[in-house]
């Protein structure tokens, strides 16, 4: 850990008596970004100066509306809708190209037990309730001599990408550009960088859900429930805990206490996987080796007006790595406090202790 990391992920700004508005970011940890406080703040554009602290929207996207003051369509559905008990529900998923080397995209749906119950409905009707994973329904059969068996999935992928479209859910993806990511990223970190960029995204799939609770009205608690993967489900947790359990951040009231995973065959995780499969494709045919126009399937998805998208490029990535070196060096998280922290209390760099160190961080420099 060398201090070149993320400024304060939930907006915080420290006061000059203590140095910390309350608990201390998690960002300079692991390359969280930091939300706007009031919905419409998500500065823009790419380019400008390359100090100023990274926006949070894509330079372009692709659904949402303006990001100017509050007129996004999603925005403005959550505004005006109301929900009834039990809590919103988010199923999320991920997707990555073939070697995890251009893209890596997080994505989540949100809605209440009649939106899922009719999607649901559909989707099993149309898939026979046969288990559904988008990236094999497009290359299952790809180069099978019978072109009739890859046109039926293309044909059910389009449906099925049509039922959401056609659905009440609310939908959100963030894509990382990996090589840029890469790039700026410093050598030493405890986790591979499409692992770090995956807890980037799946950070601002919570970031953005826990906004949405908070602004709907009435104000109401999400539940999330992300595909299970041992071997992510503790860091994942710890990421969540520390963005559930910051009261400087109005979403985090919106948060209820836990996260839940599920797996490949609950058909709300087909969704999601969807979803994030038309993220993560949509900014490889932007970046990749062939550009590629957008695809019918993501056409149909923005013209929805539900589905927000997010790319993080890599200037995104370059500005948000060198604004959060401004804020550790602000704050004076080091390599050096860090490490003796470590051996203080015998322990080996994870992403997990680089987390509970950010928690501990405002007692540790009153003890100083």
């Amino acid at each position: 850990m060398d201090g070149r990391s993320a400024e304060d992920a939930l907006g915080r700004k420290p006061d000059r008596a203590s140095g910390w508005s309350s608990r201390p970011p998690i960002g300079a940890i692991i390359y969280l970004s930091n939300p706007p406080s009031e919905i419409g703040d998500d500065s823009g554009a790419e380019g400008g100066d390359e100090d100023a602290d990274p926006p949070r929207t894509a330079a372009r996207p692709i659904s949402g509306g303006s990001d100017e003051g509050d007129t996004s369509p999603i925005w403005r559905t959550c505004i005006v809708t109301t929900f009834n008990d039990p809590p919103l529900e988010v199923y999320g998923d991920e997707s990555h190209d073939e070697r995890r080397e251009r893209v890596f995209a997080v994505a989540g749906l949100l809605g209440d037990r009649s939106d899922w119950d009719a999607i649901t409905e559909k989707w099993l009707a149309r898939t026979g309730s046969v288990t559904f994973h988008a990236a094999d329904c497009e290359s299952q059969y790809a180069n099978h001599p019978d072109r009739s068996l890859h046109e039926q999935n293309l044909k059910l992928y389009a449906d099925l990408a049509r039922i959401l479209a056609g659905s009440t859910l609310l939908g959100f993806a963030g894509a990382v550009e990996l090589a840029g990511w890469r790039d700026v990223l410093p050598p030493n970190e405890p986790e591979p960088p499409e692992e770090m960029a995956y807890y980037k995204c799946f950070s601002e799939v919570v970031i953005f859900f826990g906004r949405v609770g908070y602004m709907s009205i009435p104000r109401r608690r999400v539940h999330f429930t992300f595909d299970r993967s041992i071997e992510r489900q503790y860091n994942a947790h710890q990421v969540y805990t520390y963005l559930q359990r910051s009261p400087d951040w109005p979403g985090s009231m919106s948060l209820t206490d836990d996260i839940a995973s599920a797996t490949i065959e609950t058909p709300q995780i087909q969704m999601a996987d969807l979803l994030a499969r038309e993220a993560m494709k949509q900014l490889d045919n932007e970046i990749g080796p062939v550009r590629r126009p957008p695809r019918q399937s993501m056409r149909a998805l923005s013209s929805a007006g539900r589905f927000r998208f997010e790319n993080y490029t890599r200037d995104y990535c370059a500005r948000l790595v060198a604004s959060g070196r401004r804020w550790a060096e602000s704050v004076g998280i080091s390599s050096k406090a860090y490490n003796e922290w470590l051996a203080a209390h015998r322990l080996v760099d994870t992403l997990a202790h680089r987390i509970r160190f950010h928690i501990e961080f405002p007692t540790l420099r009153g003890q100083g």
